[in-house]
């Protein structure tokens, strides 16, 4: 990385060292005129520090109900069908309690669900528990 590189975070740039180990993050890499790589973007996916303190957002824990529309467990995300056309793409952080995984990895297009998320941006929130 150098000085040119964006660490984002839902809808916020922070600087490289807000990074911390156990960070889960998926980067674009540019390569330069000498053919060196350099990490141009990093977007955090799944943050140590979001469950720890709230330092990258100090979103307030929100309740929804919703239909499944889409899940993809490889991935680690589920959408919900929203209202006006609009669906919300919520993240399954890795650092899931064990039994909101077991939920996760059986849901089905269509299940109705009650769940606890984060806000990290226009359309997209983080999982923090079913109910």
């Amino acid at each position: 990385y150098d000085d040119r590189t964006r660490v984002i975070y839902g809808q916020r740039q922070y600087p490289v060292s807000s990074l911390e180990r156990g960070d889960q993050v998926q980067i674009r890499v540019e390569y330069d005129r000498n053919n060196t790589a350099w990490a141009d973007r990093i977007e955090v996916r799944d943050s140590r520090r979001s469950e720890r303190d709230g330092d990258w957002s100090n979103a307030r824990v929100q309740r929804l109900d919703g239909r499944v529309y889409q899940v993809d467990t490889r991935r680690g995300y589920f959408t919900l069908d929203g209202t006006y056309g609009r669906s919300l793409v919520v993240y399954v952080p890795r650092s899931l309690r064990r039994e909101d995984a077991r939920r996760f990895e059986r849901l089905r297009r269509g299940d109705r669900v009650r769940i606890e998320v984060r806000s990290r941006g226009r359309d997209q929130a983080e999982l923090v528990r079913f109910r």
